[in-house]
């Protein structure tokens, strides 16, 4: 168990590691009638999912600065900021300077909510199912940037399932 899963009391039995396959796992996950997903993931990879981008090789698709970039647009941020995230070399670097610009929070916060949305309709798109699916992102050194509602409420539960 990683430190990033004790410090959110998830039990190791209900963690499952995935490469860059990720669409087919949650896909799987629904054919298989898992209830929920949360997806922990480092921010890098995850954001493509934001993008529509379910298979997050780095040789296959890329857009994670593009992707930030239009959610600093979505929370408000101006074209200073926009351009700082194209600009950065990486997702960790553009996530610094969104901090700087003192957007960071909001941008991720969409960012979370809209990975969750999107792989909830691949899901139902692929599987024909419905599945409940929390976003919590993380940067290079294991500490939480963001997670989505409704990736509170699953860790809660996956929390109260370990006490019992």
């Amino acid at each position: 168990m990683c430190i990033r899963d004790r410090r959110l009391g998830i039990p190791e039995s209900v963690i499952v590691q995935t490469g860059n396959w990720i669409g087919a796992m949650l896909v799987e996950a629904g054919l298989t009638h898992a209830n929920s997903v949360l997806l922990l993931g480092y921010q890098g990879k995850l954001i493509k999912l934001a993008g529509g981008i379910f298979n997050v090789s780095s040789h296959l698709a890329d857009a994670k600065l593009e992707i930030i970039g239009a959610a600093v647009v979505a929370a408000g941020g101006d074209l200073q900021a926009t351009r700082a995230v194209l600009d950065a070399r990486t997702a960790d670097a553009a996530y610094q300077k969104l901090r700087e610009f003192g957007i960071a929070e909001s941008v991720f916060k969409i960012l979370a909510e809209k990975i969750s949305q999107k792989a909830t309709a691949y899901v139902q798109k692929y599987a024909n199912v419905a599945l409940r699916i929390g976003t919590v992102l993380f940067n290079r050194k294991g500490d939480i940037i963001s997670q989505d509602s409704h990736a509170k409420e699953l860790c809660k539960k996956a929390r109260r399932q370990n006490h019992d």
